[in-house]
């Protein structure tokens, strides 16, 4: 019995489930607890509204429109719960002269051309929901029995919804506010650390030693994110996975890699973690988007598939080597090749087992 403890306690693999389940558990009580109750208000509220909107019309009114929007805004990363955590996780923006705008911005109001263009499309759009409301008006006074009518003010208001959309985009793109990302970028980092560094201090690392090494590595990894952010690498499609290649080259052929770096060096501990999260299709941000339905759907539907193509393939395919029909299983079930690779290395699969659902065959 003790040495299953030990093996649970010191293995990194243990420690990726550990720590995988800690962020999926996390993130299902701030939505059950936090989340949802704030969401389910402001719906009721929308769908109260919604319905007396309809007023019978055989078409989308205006009112319809607006309350349908204000719907599809309300998910639970738009409640202040899921806004603070989106902020703590996201990453650097993209700039084009100034990296430090990638973390710290002032803000910028529209210029003359853009702020004119906003203006024109906004008298367009108040010209057309004019005439969208007189169109409605004029069906709902004859009672919603002319089809003509109602045809006319559905064509107008579907004009004047597509008119309001180009509206908020072009005010989304030429509006920027002023944004501060090392607050979150320096919690998350602290956060992390502390995580990871509690699977750490059990398989045998200071956790104090651990913590500096991360911080470190963390650094390095904002970095990458942010040379990435500029935007012509950005269109040359440089990413940031490619300068963390770079970066790492230079650190290890010039100075060395530092040794107070050295305990925090441990890819497969982070690889497998994220492995945990990606097989489950579901991190922080995204569990308060999508609710319980894709909470279900993650958690039940993927080791069904899993499951079932693993049955299949014994039962009715006859796959001889149950390795490789369990790499083919989780290649198909989960997220492609890094589950094929992870599943190969959990059931000491062969090499040809596992080039072959990878594609490399």
């Amino acid at each position: 019995m003790k040495q299953y403890k030990s093996v649970f306690l010191i293995s990194e693999d243990y420690w990726a489930i550990w720590l995988g389940a800690f962020f999926l558990l996390f993130s299902l009580v701030v939505y059950v607890f936090i989340g949802k109750q704030q969401i389910s208000e402001s719906l009721r509220q929308n769908q109260k509204h919604l319905s007396s909107t309809s007023d019978d019309a055989p078409f989308h009114t205006i009112a319809y429109y607006r309350a349908s929007d204000n719907e599809k805004k309300l998910n639970s990363a738009n409640t202040y719960i899921g806004l603070a955590i989106a902020t703590v996780l996201e990453t650097p923006r993209s700039w084009k002269e100034n990296p430090l705008h990638s973390l710290v911005y002032g803000g910028h109001m529209p210029n003359a051309a853009e702020q004119s263009a906003i203006e024109n499309k906004a008298m367009e759009v108040k010209k057309l929901e004019i005439t969208a409301l007189n169109a409605e008006e004029a069906a709902r006074h004859a009672g919603f029995a002319s089809d003509q009518l109602n045809n006319t003010a559905s064509i107008a208001a579907i004009q004047w919804h597509q008119a309001h959309a180009e509206l908020q985009k072009l005010d989304k793109r030429a509006s920027r506010d002023a944004y501060n990302q090392l607050p979150g970028l320096i919690l998350l980092a602290l956060l992390l650390a502390v995580i990871f560094g509690v699977g750490a201090h059990f398989m045998g690392e200071r956790f104090l030693r651990f913590g500096l090494g991360f911080l470190g590595i963390f650094a390095l990894a904002v970095l990458s994110y942010l040379l990435a952010g500029q935007s012509d690498m950005k269109n040359m499609g440089i990413s940031y996975a490619i300068w963390a290649i770079v970066l790492g080259l230079i650190v290890s052929n010039t100075i060395g890699t530092p040794t107070w770096m050295k305990p925090a060096l441990k890819t497969e501990y982070y690889i497998k973690t994220g492995l945990v999260l990606l097989g489950s299709e579901i991190l922080i941000n995204k569990i308060m988007a999508i609710g319980l339905p894709g909470i279900f759907v993650s958690w039940v539907v993927t080791p069904i598939v899993l499951v079932t193509t693993f049955w299949f393939g014994q039962k009715i395919l006859k796959i001889g080597s149950k390795t490789l029909n369990i790499t083919i299983s989780a290649d198909m079930s989960v997220c492609g090749v890094s589950a094929a690779i992870a599943t190969a290395a959990a059931c000491n699969a062969k090499k040809k087992n596992l080039l072959w659902p990878s594609g490399y065959l």
